[in-house]
């Protein structure tokens, strides 16, 4: 799963921009999952344990990129890309994760506790 946080024309929302000749490089940005304010990574920096997450950035056209590999139902959520402008600039996007019963399986797995012939 990945989310996307565009930054492309943000530098003139940055006080550092007058600074530095690259203001986009002045801008850092932060994916923040919403339900406990984790802050997963700033930058390319990952501030979670969980290495499915992982954070970077596609030069060519400004946009930060969160990645979550092998997405789990306790992934699901609100998640925050927060630019640090001037005032701050949020992006909110909702996660929802449907996880598909196998039916057979679990009934399969019923039976066979409880002793009885599905047959």
């Amino acid at each position: 799963m990945r989310f996307y946080c565009h930054t492309r024309r943000l530098e003139r929302y940055s006080l550092a921009a007058s600074e530095s000749p690259d203001p986009q490089a002045r801008l850092t940005v932060s994916w923040i999952r919403r339900r406990d304010s984790h802050i997963l990574t700033v930058d390319r920096y990952t501030f979670i344990a969980d290495e499915r997450f992982q954070a970077f950035l596609v030069e060519a056209t400004d946009t930060w990129t969160l990645q979550i590999k092998y997405v789990q139902a306790r992934d699901a959520g609100q998640y925050e890309c927060q630019v640090s402008t001037e005032p701050k600039m949020s992006h909110f996007i909702t996660l929802n994760v449907v996880v598909e019963l196998n039916m057979t399986s679990a009934l399969a797995n019923y039976a066979t506790e409880a002793g009885v012939d599905l047959s």
